[in-house]
């Protein structure tokens, strides 16, 4: 099994939350510096491109599901579960 960290680096749903949290904290930060009287058009805009970016996450995943057969998942799980048993700090596979 691969290092965990390189598949979440590697994901494509973790850059999209990394990439939606620096949007949305971006435009709060700049709107309560330049325009603090803009605050409430500045969440306007979060609340509308929030479910954008969950929607894309979720599509991701759903197509992830449908790429990787079920069988694979259940023995990769079950290799993963057997080596932490064993007490090995990284699963190699």
């Amino acid at each position: 099994m691969t290092n965990p960290w390189k598949l979440l680096f590697a994901s494509r749903k973790f850059w999209l939350l990394i990439l939606d949290t620096v949007v949305s904290s971006l435009t709060l930060i700049l709107t309560q510096v330049l325009a603090p009287e803009q605050l409430g058009i500045a969440l306007q805009f979060i609340a509308i491109y929030q479910p954008v970016f969950i929607f894309l996450i979720g599509a991701i995943a759903y197509e992830d599901g449908k790429i990787i057969p079920p069988q694979i998942s259940l023995l990769v799980a079950a290799e993963y579960n057997e080596a932490m048993n064993k007490g090995d700090k990284e699963v190699k596979g």
